[in-house]
């Protein structure tokens, strides 16, 4: 079995790479031929532990190309995944623009080919409901019969795509077609066991992946609202939510309380969930209350900084910051807190450096313009003396390491842990204050 890619992207990328490397000749496309010619020279243009060493292994065997030319990919494809980007657009509606040009494309290039064998393809892209749907009814307007259509939407997490990839909890497939169900078990029977590939209708699996990110930003927002609560009344939010998570019910991922949440997918897809409600003139207070309390959350640690330090003050300090990724491992800054919380104190402070192990070249473009934001090459040189106090708004397991002893030589001796990753009674038995969220 043969299988195209369309998009080379975060989804397209892992998703071909990781196929090429079961044994499948894989052909990934995109129109950037900068990226291309860099792919076929096994450079992967983000981070994502492995993934290069894959397509190393991959190049080697010959088991992938990378083409700009839909016609090649065609010409080479049984099966075709759809991993455009659906970026965010006007009143939180997803941007349809590459995955509407894919479909006119592929109707065209098929056409023209006069393409007589089978081909199935499933949408990966990140879609509202009904688009599956829309495709196989263009291509039967077109008078194409063989194309086949499936959602099949990912649930990769960043920084640990490629393990996810080979330890999927589930795959969704958005199809009950015979057809279908027999190419994906060709495809999937390697990672993953027959019972747990859920065969749904393809706008329940269009929804699924919404659903699916807006229930976990929605633990995240309704841990970050108790933490309000915990602060006022003297309670500790890990301990709370230890017991909480406890409950199998409940369960404790998406439970940390923090600075709330960033990155490519739950800001954009839950406001894509909420513009899909009043499409359908549904009012939705849950999704919205979820995506307002993350809006006020990522100011949550600069207020604290704020109630401490007039801005007077503010304007004298150098300040050490932690992290700038919206997560840790990955070198993606979409949506970041962290690259909020620095554009918001930039015109404030005096000085700001910013250690980021993964994402400081992302970072330090996103910055370029703020002139007292400065990069550090590592921490293990660094004279902690020379900063008043240390904001934390990545959590990298280095962080939560820290030495006492460099920590006391703080001129203000405080930390601002926006993710709650060290020990509050440690540092305050040392004599460091300490503000973390909802502590």
């Amino acid at each position: 079995m043969k299988i195209g890619v369309i998009g080379s992207g975060y989804v397209g990328l892992v998703t071909g790479i990781c196929l090429a490397s079961l044994g499948f000749k894989v052909c990934i496309i995109d129109s950037n031929k900068s990226k291309i010619n860099k792919l076929r020279k096994a450079k992967v243009p983000f981070f994502e532990p492995r993934l290069e060493d894959i397509l190393h292994t991959v190049l080697k065997k010959n088991k992938i190309t990378f083409s700009t030319s839909m016609r090649t990919m065609i010409s080479k494809s049984d099966v075709i995944f759809i991993c455009v980007g659906t970026p965010q657009g006007r009143s939180g509606k997803p941007n349809l623009l590459y995955i509407n040009q894919v479909k006119k494309e592929l109707s065209k290039h098929i056409a023209l080919q006069k393409v007589k064998r089978n081909i199935t393809i499933f949408i990966k892209s990140t879609v509202p409901p009904k688009t599956t749907k829309s495709f196989q009814d263009y291509f039967l307007k077109k008078n194409i019969n063989n194309v086949h259509f499936a959602s099949n939407p990912e649930f990769l997490r960043e920084g640990s795509a490629v393990h996810d990839f080979f330890n999927p909890d589930r795959i969704i497939i958005g199809s009950n077609s015979p057809h279908i169900k027999q190419v994906a078990f060709k495809i999937y029977k390697k990672i993953i066991s027959k019972r747990k590939i859920v065969f749904t209708s393809s706008q329940s699996s269009e929804v699924i992946k919404y659903a699916a990110n807006a229930f976990l930003a929605t633990k995240i927002s309704f841990i970050n609202e108790v933490s309000r609560l915990t602060e006022v009344v003297n309670a500790d939010i890990l301990e709370v939510s230890n017991g909480i998570g406890l409950d199998k019910r409940i369960g404790k991922n998406f439970l940390n309380a923090g600075i709330g949440y960033g990155g490519s997918c739950f800001p954009k897809d839950t406001l894509a969930l909420s513009a899909e409600y009043r499409s359908n003139h549904i009012f939705s207070p849950l999704i919205n209350a979820v995506i307002k309390i993350n809006e006020t959350q990522k100011k949550e640690l600069l207020s604290k900084i704020f109630s401490v330090f007039t801005k007077q003050e503010l304007s004298t300090k150098s300040v050490l910051f932690l992290g700038s990724a919206f997560k840790p491992y990955t070198d993606d800054i979409r949506d970041s807190i962290g690259i909020f919380i620095l554009q918001e104190l930039s015109p404030i402070i005096k000085d700001i450096k910013v250690y980021e192990p993964i994402a400081y070249k992302t970072s330090m473009q996103a910055l370029k313009n703020y002139k007292n934001i400065h990069f550090l090459k590592d921490l293990k040189s660094i004279s902690y003396e020379c900063f008043h106090f240390i904001v934390i708004a990545t959590e990298y397991d280095t962080f939560s390491n820290l030495k006492i002893s460099d920590l006391k030589r703080l001129k203000d001796c405080m930390v601002f842990d926006g993710r709650n990753i060290m020990s509050k009674s440690l540092l305050e038995n040392n004599g460091i204050k300490y503000f973390g969220v909802g502590r």
